[in-house]
């Protein structure tokens, strides 16, 4: 069986995201809650949909204070997208994070989705470092990469035509 590595790649980073965010959430609760409370705490603002249906279909890999986001590794191939002119640099990499927000998908003929969907990450293959190194360093981040990607989202979100939203 054939392994696709850009896939394996990029399910990685997704995962790797997703649980940073979840820490993120969890750092800013209430020191002494119980875990069973942690975790209706964290679910009420962080859903995990990665690998689902929801996530091919309308391109959402978790939904993070009601914002529907797509971590990836191959930012140049997503179609009906708006890419936005701010980057996150990870110095110690020499690379960049890039924002964009997409609107649709073409796995199928062109499919919008029900609301604009934030999509961070970078290009696996514009990068000497593999996956695990720009996890790690995302991680470390994470919770600036998503304010900046949330405020990002809200400004296009307040641009964009009402009829449209």
């Amino acid at each position: 069986m054939k392994i696709n590595y850009e896939v394996k790649d990029g399910l990685f980073f997704e995962g790797e995201v997703i649980y940073a965010a979840r820490n993120m959430v969890k750092k800013s609760l209430p020191f002494g809650m119980s875990a069973t409370r942690q975790k209706e705490e964290i679910t009420k603002v962080l859903v995990d949909i990665h690998g689902t249906s929801m996530d091919m279909d309308e391109g959402t890999d978790m939904i993070l204070y009601g914002v529907r986001m797509d971590p990836t590794t191959a930012m140049s191939t997503k179609d009906h997208m708006r890419l936005l002119d701010v980057e996150f640099p990870l110095p110690r990499l020499n690379l960049s994070i890039r924002f964009g927000i997409r609107t649709g998908n073409s796995h199928c003929g062109f499919t919008p989705f029900p609301e604009p969907v934030l999509v961070f990450g970078y290009d696996s293959s514009s990068t000497r470092w593999g996956v695990e190194a720009v996890a790690a360093e995302v991680a470390g981040c994470i919770d600036r990469i998503i304010d900046t990607g949330i405020d990002l989202y809200y400004s296009y979100i307040d641009e964009m035509d009402p009829m449209c939203v």
